[in-house]
């Protein structure tokens, strides 16, 4: 069983905590997908991500599709007022548990959280966020 006592905190004080953005907390708490591709790469406005190679590297402790939620238990909640679908009370919080993996993702993953802080983007190429050129020149050097 999970502890009903958890102390939750909610996004906006965790990002402020964090002192990232909450646009930013929110694609790294779910689902943030990066595509194999140059920036430069010709992609029809209507493709759709499933045709594109790409990785899903959020940590998928929510999701809200429509007026779907997706929590995980013991991480995380969802706070919300079911007759508006954009009411200024809905917001979502995390566990202390959450929080702990949180701090893991944004330590071991730092680039990650600095470009998506740099750039904005809900999809970003993976030429941004890794320098194939580097590392192909670093491998060759071995």
């Amino acid at each position: 069983m999970f502890n009903t006592d958890e102390q939750f905190i909610s996004l906006s004080d965790l990002a402020n905590k964090l002192k990232i953005s909450v646009w930013t907390l929110g694609l790294i708490t779910g689902n943030f997908f990066v595509i194999d591709c140059t920036v430069n790469s010709k992609i029809d406005e209507n493709t759709k991500l499933e045709n594109l190679q790409h990785w899903n590297i959020g940590l998928l402790l929510k999701s809200k599709t429509g007026s779907e939620k997706m929590i995980l238990p013991g991480y995380t909640r969802y706070i919300g007022n079911p007759q508006s679908e954009q009411s200024p009370s809905e917001f979502w919080e995390f566990s202390s548990a959450a929080v702990e993996l949180i701090n893991e993702y944004i330590q071991k993953f730092k680039f990650v959280v600095d470009s998506l802080e740099r750039y904005r983007e809900m999809y970003v190429w993976s030429s941004k966020f890794f320098k194939v050129n580097e590392i192909n020149i670093r491998k060759s050097k071995n």
